[in-house]
């Protein structure tokens, strides 16, 4: 590695390579919850053996040709916000940390739609900003968006909350630029002649890195709505509201936000903004003593320690559930979509709780995400997995993630980004820590059940957060035939093998 960081450091100067021990461990792993579970059991990462930070997609392509010459693996990083091993060194090697390349170069108007053309280093967060000062949204808005780069939501073909009416990152997309392991450029609107008749997006979007580093995109952007009409829903159970959900979306309605929780969330939201809308009583006074912000006392581990005895008590006591909805639009426009969304839930005995629920889930719509790392600190572990399915698997799938997870884990979900054709499912769980050896040992048993259910009820294992080293063994099985594709465009397009090696089964 020494003629290696000799190289970059000629190339881009040495204040823009590291190989100090700190930076080094900085960039060991992502936010994935069992990578700190294994460190906090003495399971040291695999740490690369350096870090550089180019500026442009020239840069790039010189740091590719550098490490593709001397077989030296190379993993692209954003911001290291996945939870799902995707940006871990796992054989060591260059960490290419894309945030300097952070520029929007234009916003243009082609055959009367509006486009952004961004660096893919760029926070989400600043991209929307600086989109809303010049009148425009992209409308892409991912829990992790305060600290995910736009090249990280293509890498792993991030979903946003309001992807019901604006669709997912792919969706948005319309080219792309990307450098090849051999360090040529591919611009946009160029194929390649290893992948003829396929659109380069249809490739890189979504491959993890682990095809080539998409340093560009042009996406496209909308104006900003003048008005936003938030509603909260509750149904007597689970299937009406799903019908619901169903109807509205295939009636071409397309709410900005729909969100459904199951009845343990339900519980919980409904504590939050003071209403219940999961019954009175005992579960008022019930939930009273379960402040989800303050879980880590003594109540909680004891509670936790027998996780399915509380899940059958909530069930016993309440089947409601609670939708969350959002239009947008002009004033008008706005009011008439509530409306329509609105009578179609009133059909499935759906009942109007009014616009508290939904702006008390716009208030605190990134917070949970936020809260997640106090958790460990209380000797509990928290995790999500997302998967997806078309509508009429839906309640098969989530029942069979639910109920083996049960055993071991306080399982909530809701159900979002809503489709006409199908639903993801975003399963919460929460676990009471035991030793760190004990956790990691749970924390995989855990996810090889929810895999296994998932493939069994005919689900996809990932919705929005990507394949990494998380979910790898299991693409295969989810693919069949398909994952031979993946592997030929990896043995074309990088025959080396130094693009993000051990991510997503390749």
């Amino acid at each position: 590695m020494i003629k290696v960081q000799h190289d970059l450091e000629t190339l881009l100067g040495p204040d823009r390579v590291a190989t100090d021990p700190a930076n080094r461990l900085l960039y060991a792993r992502d936010m994935m919850s069992g990578g700190l579970l294994q460190m906090k059991a003495g399971l040291e990462p695999r740490l690369p053996d350096l870090i550089c930070w180019p500026e442009t997609s020239q840069e790039v392509s010189k740091i590719l040709k550098i490490a593709n010459r001397h077989r030296v693996p190379l993993v692209p990083y954003g911001a290291g916000s996945g939870v799902s091993g995707g940006t871990n060194p796992l054989h060591g090697g260059i960490m290419l940390d894309l945030k300097r390349m952070h520029r929007i170069e234009r916003i243009e108007e082609r055959e009367g739609r509006f486009y952004v053309t961004a660096q893919s280093g760029i926070l989400g967060q600043h991209l929307e900003k600086d989109l809303n000062a010049r009148g425009f949204t992209l409308g892409h808005f991912p829990s992790s968006m305060l600290c995910a780069t736009l090249g990280g939501y293509l890498a792993c073909r991030s979903a946003g909350q309001l992807s019901s009416k604006y669709g997912k990152i792919e969706d948005m997309v319309d080219e792309i630029e990307t450098v090849l392991a051999n360090g040529d450029i591919l611009p946009f609107g160029r194929g390649h002649r290893l992948i003829p008749q396929v659109r380069p997006k249809d490739v890189f979007v979504g491959s993890e890195g682990c095809l080539g580093v998409v340093t560009r995109s042009r996406l496209r952007i909308y104006p900003l709505t003048p008005a936003t009409r938030y509603r909260g829903v509750s149904f007597p159970n689970l299937k009406m509201a799903i019908d619901a959900v169903r109807e509205v979306m295939q009636a071409g309605l397309r709410p900005a936000v729909v969100r459904l929780y199951d009845p343990l969330d339900s519980m919980l939201l409904s504590h939050g903004y003071k209403k219940s809308v999961a019954g009175g009583g005992l579960v008022s006074k019930l939930l009273k003593k379960i402040p989800a912000e303050e879980l880590g006392d003594g109540f909680h581990r004891q509670l936790l320690r027998y996780p399915g005895l509380f899940q059958d008590l909530v069930k016993q006591l309440s089947s409601e559930v609670l939708l969350v909805i959002a239009t947008e639009g002009s004033a008008a426009l706005a009011a008439v979509l509530e409306k329509k969304t609105l009578e179609i839930c009133r059909r499935h005995r759906g009942r109007d709780l009014g616009e508290r629920p939904g702006l008390h889930w716009r208030d605190h719509r990134y917070s949970v995400s936020f809260k997640m790392p106090k958790m460990f600190s209380k000797n509990f572990f928290v995790d999500t997995i997302e998967v997806a399915t078309t509508w009429s698997n839906l309640q098969n799938l989530y029942h069979a993630i639910k109920k083996p997870l049960e055993r071991d884990a306080l399982v909530l979900a809701h159900f979002s980004h809503a489709y006409p054709e199908g639903c993801s499912i975003y399963f919460t769980l929460v676990a009471r820590g035991y030793t760190p050896d004990h956790d990691v040992r749970t924390y995989a048993h855990l996810w090889d059940d929810a895999m296994e259910a998932c493939l069994a009820a005919g689900g996809t294992i990932s919705h929005h957060h990507g394949i990494g080293t998380l979910k790898a063994k299991y693409l295969p099985r989810e693919l069949g035939g398909a994952m031979q594709l993946y592997r030929t465009y990896k043995k074309r397009l990088d025959p080396r093998g130094i693009l993000n090696p051990g991510k997503m089964g390749l």
